[in-house]
């Protein structure tokens, strides 16, 4: 009985089933097929694969493409003896014929074949005739061939030295067209009110409805950015991603959506979808809230604590209340902590420290004193060279002070605080002439940010100061008595900048002016709230946008959790900013 065993034309790293044995045969190149090469041996026969390259057709109305030889990670290669008319029986390893699917089955397997390999049967039976099946199946192991085309034709072995062939034509399936799209979807500064983002895919096809693709996705807000990946995405149909922020009781806050039109192509481009969430102003402690107008006072300077305490000093202009320095517990309680001051010290810059006092400087008076946020008790630390109307504080990582006065920065180290240096020396910046400067705030690189106001009119503008107080920049502003929005050095004005605050990354800059709340971004100055001088009527009004009314706001100061808290000095309240 005849051993029949296969050999293949590929490297020794193949592995092989069953007897079948590996031998490189390689004929000579350009020799005539018909000859025997001297590596072939009567009883051999060669089996050629042949796949057509892939293609992409269009066979109404969707469009298919043809699997390619670069998916055929595996073969299974089949011989069958021919034991009647129309019967065709597959070979057994050890001879003769045997069942579809039985141990004794000869059948070669060929993981990730590296190309189409050709393949040589051996030891076959003279006088017979065979055909080989071929199957091919991808890499998720599907079967993407067809097997009632993927068959030779007959071929008879005779004892003429003639090299016998069969060519297999290799029909791989139609597989249905499918591409995918990845969208990277985040929000425009902080998620805000948002608790949850709900992802739904959109398909159009011509002019039929936008339907749903599936069931929505639904994720944390806390997990944005991130991208999303869309598989599975047919021709000739427009795709869209809608993304929606939800607040915890899943009322939609914002949307926004992107959209692919997808033809034949099956490379579609990645998109951003940044969800821009709404400014929107409220009331944190005011005339509406647990505190009266005549008991807040008038709010000027505010900086809030981790645990939510929030310090506030109040009063101190000629028409408004006597100074105070106020704590704002976290339930709403209220503790006066300094109620003994003159009504010309107002207190216009504070700091909290690391050490967990609050530092704090009046108005005219050089003296910077720390403040024991549990008994009001104040100390002098540090005496600066000179005083000045306007000012501001805020601190550094160590534990460092910076405070405003005239054109000068001071730095207050701890420990002299250790001792007092001028930090930023800005007198020699024209931009600055006959100007002061104001409210100062810091960045996480240690830019700082100063407000400035040109001494007895209403012309204000915004400075930067490198990490080694070396450099004093102009950030904004161009020098007019008007709130003009647009380029930040040659078209933006500011009146009365009072506060101001900047995001850790140093790429926003938010500033209280004028019955408004501003932006500097990428070189622009926007008005995001407020804006105009308005009556005393209707100076208090929650919302987003131009509705808003502040008068006269002052102070700004970030909240634990990222929201904007702002020091409404002429209506007595402290309004709180988010994104809804």
């Amino acid at each position: 009985m005849r051993k029949v065993t296969l050999s293949f034309t590929l490297s020794v790293g193949i592995a092989l089933v069953g007897c079948a044995t590996l031998t490189p045969l390689t004929p000579t190149r350009g020799t005539s097929p018909s000859l025997v090469s001297p590596a072939y041996e009567p009883g051999d026969l060669v089996v050629n694969l042949k796949i057509r390259g892939s293609r992409t057709v269009q066979d109404a109305p969707d469009v298919v493409a043809i699997y390619s030889a670069e998916d055929v990670k595996k073969l299974e290669i089949i011989p069958m003896l021919k034991v009647g008319e129309g019967d065709y029986r597959p070979l057994g390893k050890t001879g003769g014929t045997t069942s579809e699917g039985s141990a004794d089955q000869l059948k070669q397997v060929i993981e990730t074949p590296d190309g189409i390999p050709r393949i040589v049967l051996k030891n076959l039976a003279p006088n017979s005739t065979y055909r080989i099946r071929v199957r091919a199946f991808d890499a998720q192991d599907r079967l993407i061939s067809k097997d009632a085309q993927s068959v030779s034709a007959d071929v008879t072995l005779t004892n003429l030295p003639v090299l016998p062939r069969a060519d297999v034509p290799l029909h791989l399936e139609d597989k249905t067209f499918e591409t995918t799209a990845r969208a990277y979807v985040g929000f425009e500064g902080a998620p805000g009110e948002a608790a949850q983002v709900r992802l739904t895919l959109l398909k159009k096809v011509g002019n039929d409805p936008e339907v749903p693709v599936g069931q929505p996705l639904v994720l944390d807000a806390s997990t944005f950015p991130r991208a999303i990946d869309l598989g599975g995405l047919g021709p000739n149909a427009t795709y869209a991603l809608k993304a929606e922020a939800l607040d915890a009781q899943g009322n939609v806050l914002k949307e926004g959506r992107v959209e692919w039109g997808v033809g034949n192509d099956r490379t579609l481009a990645a998109k951003n979808l940044n969800l821009a969430m709404e400014l929107r102003a409220g009331t944190y402690v005011g005339p509406t809230g647990t505190f009266s107008t005549a008991t807040l006072g008038n709010p000027r300077a505010l900086v809030q604590a981790d645990d939510g305490t929030l310090y506030l000093s109040v009063g101190g202009h000629p028409m408004s209340s006597v100074p105070q320095l106020l704590k704002i517990r976290p339930d709403g309680s209220m503790v006066p902590l300094i109620t003994d001051l003159e009504p010309s010290q107002m207190i216009v810059g504070m700091a909290l420290g690391g050490d967990g006092f609050l530092y704090m400087r009046m108005s005219n008076e050089s003296e910077v004193m720390r403040v024991d946020p549990n008994t009001g008790t104040r100390t002098t630390v540090a005496t600066l060279p000179s005083a000045a109307f306007y000012g501001g504080m805020t601190r550094d990582d160590q534990g460092s002070l910076y405070v405003t006065s005239g054109k000068t920065i001071y730095r207050i180290t701890p420990g002299g605080l250790a001792g007092v240096e001028t930090w930023a020396d800005a007198s020699a910046v024209p931009e600055l002439e006959d100007s002061s400067l104001g409210a100062i705030a810091r960045d996480a690189a240690g830019n700082l940010y100063v407000t400035a106001h040109k001494n007895g009119s209403l012309v204000g503008r915004i400075f930067k100061v490198s990490p080694d107080g070396l450099s004093v920049t102009l950030l904004a502003g161009r020098g007019a008595s008007r709130t003009i929005d647009g380029d930040a050095l040659t078209v933006a004005t500011f009146q009365a900048p009072e506060g101001i605050v900047v995001t850790p990354d140093g790429s926003t800059v938010y500033v209280s002016d004028q019955h408004s709340i501003r932006r500097i971004k990428d070189g622009m100055v926007t008005t995001l709230l407020g804006g105009g001088r308005i009556p005393n009527a209707a100076a208090y009004i929650d919302g987003s946008g131009a509705d808003v009314r502040f008068h006269n706001p002052k102070g700004l100061a970030w909240t634990s959790d990222g929201k904007l808290l702002v020091a409404d000095f002429d209506n007595g309240a402290i309004r709180i900013v988010d994104r809804f």
